[in-house]
């Protein structure tokens, strides 16, 4: 598999204009509202919030799960203030509208910004789902400027930066709580370097990786990528949902059952606030 996967990376198919139109008409189609950017940071908030509450539990094996809340929630609450403090702009030589972000933030610590550049080197900010359905994500390198490219970003503007939002909160609340459980490290590049790691990994569980290297090969012919063109959120939520509940029971040490159940329990339940009966995993098939 990996040497099928390397290979694909190495020689892509060649998808032509013909399936990048139609990824863009489905795009523009179902998700330019905002309601759809609205949906998408409540959406973040079902996933991320109980996921980044499972890392505590996992860190600290003795904290209650109403403690591991509850820190958690500050957490986000200061994440939140320092994104949403930088306001919205206009670019005027640039032409765009400049959505609140933690990167135009100038109270960020030394080891913060070290980590923000990091995880914006990465990809795991700005490779949205927005963007892999849109077809910018994996544009090629003669699609990268012009009309066409500039009108698609405008368009994906909303959904993009929703969702954006949603992986600067998860991917700097989790750095932040991972640095201080290492501050007793004698290196602390090594304890950044960790947290670092860390944040990738829980920013990349709950909120998904939706580079072309992580699609599924099955996803990636170009008939598939039209007709399936909604359905890796799917398929990784569902591998989320089901690998929680297994590890609730299954995992291999009680630290594990206790994050995949905070995990699980906490995503399920912040469905059912935010959406009901009718919203909770499974309804729709039974």
């Amino acid at each position: 598999e990996m040497k099928r996967r390397l290979d694909l990376i190495m020689n892509p198919p060649d998808v032509g204009k013909a399936q990048q139109w139609l990824s863009n008409a489905g795009f523009i189609w179902y998700l330019t509202a905002p309601a759809s950017a609205i949906t998408n940071v409540l959406g973040g908030m079902m996933i991320g919030f109980p996921t980044l509450v499972g890392q505590y539990v996992k860190m600290y094996p003795n904290l209650s799960y109403t403690k591991a809340t509850a820190a958690a929630m500050l957490q986000v609450g200061k994440s939140l203030g320092q994104i949403m403090s930088t306001g919205f702009k206009v670019d005027v030589e640039d032409k765009r509208v400049m959505f609140p972000t933690m990167d135009r933030n100038k109270d960020l610590t030394d080891a913060e910004r070290i980590a923000y550049d990091r995880f914006t080197a990465d990809g795991l900010i700005d490779i949205t789902a927005a963007y892999d359905q849109s077809g910018l994500a994996a544009a090629p390198t003669e699609a990268y400027t012009g009309k066409s490219r500039r009108v698609m970003e405008a368009l994906t503007g909303l959904f993009h930066n929703a969702e954006r939002f949603n992986r600067e909160i998860m991917a700097m609340s989790t750095f932040r709580a991972a640095l201080a459980a290492r501050k007793d490290y004698k290196d602390q590049n090594q304890a950044i370097e960790e947290a670092i790691a860390e944040a990738k990994d829980v920013t990349h569980r709950s909120m998904f990786d939706y580079s072309t290297q992580n699609k599924p090969r099955y996803f990636q012919h170009p008939v598939a990528r039209v007709v399936l063109q909604f359905k890796q959120f799917p398929q990784q939520m569902t591998f989320f949902l089901v690998r929680n509940m297994v590890n609730m029971f299954k995992g291999q040490s009680p630290e594990i059952r206790r994050e995949a159940r905070a995990r699980f329990v906490g995503t399920m339940g912040m469905a059912g606030i935010f959406s009901g009966v009718t919203g909770l995993w499974g309804f729709s098939t039974v």
